[in-house]
């Protein structure tokens, strides 16, 4: 009964530890493509936004 507890909270931490990464690496790919767009995208994009209106 111990064994069975122990593999089934070993499962389950393995599925959280592996969801988990995969979810990191999804966003770690997403960041890095966004910056590699906001580098090699439209030249003037790197520039800090000024500010459009008066009311802040």
């Amino acid at each position: 009964m111990v064994y069975e507890l122990g593999a089934t909270t070993f499962s389950v931490f393995a599925y959280v530890v592996l969801t988990w990464t995969a979810i990191m690496a999804l966003f770690i790919v997403g960041t890095t493509f966004w910056q590699m767009n906001r580098i090699f995208g439209q030249p003037g994009d790197e520039k800090p936004t000024q500010p459009v209106g008066g009311d802040d």
